[in-house]
């Protein structure tokens, strides 16, 4: 009988550590993953949020004064059920960690920070399409099916009666581009939702390095954006015959999103001051926020930058 209480009483040790073990990982795999900002008694992404397959993301390494205020406020504007993941370097991490109200939605399981791999630098859009059209960013926002990027020069806009959610049966929905203006077609990445598994696949299956030296014929497909609304197109068709991926013409896409083309009221904006320079007093009534976007161009921290702003 002995023997057998002690027994009871090791496996029940064993099972408590082993319990101990998964929830200090949150009991999935983002500890391999995911560099979170330290804060005392943070939380893992919970599981509900996780169910739900969607999550906001960035990917920014400059030390922009409007990095933090934009983050928190496209928290407040998707609400609780829209998890967001920043990728930054090292060195911005302090940043990060000094903002109590950054440091509180991390504690709650909103916000994770993820360090960039090594090499990384973004300073050029060069840099920025090549780290988007590679597999690696894709890969670590999984499970989520809906990822809404946004960037330090994009706003979504707290008067707009539409939501995030009213886009979400697209499979990449951004500023429709002005083809008109000679700048490409497709959808602008800066704000945009995509659909994770399809960029993946896209990601595995081609090489965007070797597409953007291409003899034209292709289109422009030197920006991520333009490139992935290109192979979009391409995608074989559906068994039902449907396309390969559900994409909005551009007078629904300009009610997500407003940059080269014109609509008075969408949800968001990319670059606005610089796009529609013309409608500032339009825009400042609609969406005040604006004021928030950043006027930061990659050429501001990198002399070396080819100069075109367009992302």
């Amino acid at each position: 009988m002995k023997i057998y209480v002690i027994g009871v009483i090791a496996l029940t040790t064993l099972i408590v550590l082993i319990s101990s073990q998964r929830l200090a990982t949150g009991g999935h795999s983002f500890r391999n993953h995911w560099a979170p900002v330290p804060v005392p008694g943070s939380k893992p992404l919970s599981n509900s949020r996780i169910s739900n397959r969607k999550a906001a993301a960035i990917v920014e390494n400059r030390p922009l004064d409007n990095l933090i205020p934009i983050i928190l406020h496209f928290s407040s504007v998707l609400g609780p059920e829209w998890p967001i993941h920043v990728f930054t370097n090292e060195d911005n991490i302090g940043n990060f960690s000094e903002s109590t109200p950054f440091q509180r939605q991390v504690a709650d399981g909103r916000f994770h920070v993820q360090t960039l791999p090594r090499g990384e630098a973004l300073n050029t859009h060069a840099s920025v399409s090549g780290f988007f059209t590679k597999p690696w960013f894709w890969e670590q926002l999984a499970p989520y099916e809906h990822i809404l990027i946004f960037q330090a020069d994009t706003i979504i806009c707290s008067n707009s009666p539409q939501k995030v959610e009213d886009f979400l049966e697209y499979d990449f929905v951004g500023a429709p581009i002005d083809d008109a203006r000679g700048m490409g077609m497709g959808y602008n990445g800066g704000l945009s939702i995509r659909n994770r598994t399809k960029c993946l696949e896209i990601t595995n299956s081609y090489d965007w390095q070797v597409e953007r030296h291409g003899d034209g014929s292709q289109g422009n497909v030197d920006y991520e954006d333009q490139w992935f609304s290109k192979k979009m197109r391409e995608l074989p068709k559906q068994l039902d015959g449907r396309p390969g991926a559900n994409l909005p013409p551009a007078d629904i896409a300009m009610k997500f999103s407003v940059e080269t083309m014109w609509y008075d009221k969408p949800l968001g904006y990319h670059q606005p001051n610089v796009w529609q320079n013309d409608h500032m007093a339009e825009i400042h009534k609609w969406c005040p926020e604006y004021r928030m976007c950043t006027t930061e161009t990659f050429a501001d921290h990198n002399p070396e930058n080819f100069g075109d702003s367009s992302s």
